[in-house]
């Protein structure tokens, strides 16, 4: 399903507003802000497919909600930084998945049944879970966001190594990157 709503001009005014009503983040930027992330969520929905799974039902309205949240983490990074990828995959709660695992010891590869509300694939769909999002929507402020963390995933591969550091301006050493991040990760958990 590609959502309708595929540029700025063609989010209508009362979809926004509800969206905003119902994602407090969003609502909390200052006007300047909200339009760079309509401007996003418009691009967000012109390129990327969006596939309802197991029941999940979807509509403009999810589907922006989504996009405001997966275009927060690249307010200046831009929409370039979510290339690379083309779908996002909803499914109404949690959903089950079967990865090969590897011990590291032995070789051995044994594959494994999870239960998640949210995936990055490699070069791939970022996976939700609705019931998660819709939580997060109501929680903004509880230390978790699905879309948000697989974003932060997405944003993490495209060095090409999931490591939990994101593709580094040039000048910018890795280093002085992971000190940085360790001393604001340190002053966040006071």
């Amino acid at each position: 399903m590609r959502a309708r709503l595929t540029s700025a001009r063609e989010i209508p005014d009362s979809i926004w507003r509800d969206a905003l009503a119902a994602a407090p983040l969003s609502a909390a930027l200052d006007a300047a802000r909200q339009a760079r992330l309509r401007t996003l969520c418009a691009q967000f929905l012109a390129h990327k497919r969006f596939s309802a799974e197991a029941g999940a039902q979807l509509d403009d309205l999810r589907c922006l909600l989504i996009a405001q949240q997966a275009c927060l983490p690249v307010l200046k990074l831009g929409f370039a930084a979510l290339h690379g990828w083309r779908e996002v995959i909803v499914y109404p709660g949690e959903f089950r998945v079967r990865h090969p695992h590897q011990d590291r010891g032995t070789g051995v590869i044994t594959e494994q049944d999870e239960t998640l509300i949210g995936e990055a694939w490699a070069r791939g769909p970022v996976v939700l879970s609705w019931a998660s999002i819709s939580h997060d929507l109501a929680h903004p402020h509880d230390g978790f966001n699905v879309v948000v963390h697989e974003i932060a995933h997405k944003l993490d591969q495209l060095d090409g190594a999931m490591d939990g550091v994101p593709a580094l301006p040039a000048g910018l050493s890795r280093h002085v990157w992971m000190g940085a991040f360790q001393r604001a990760f340190d002053q966040l958990q006071r």
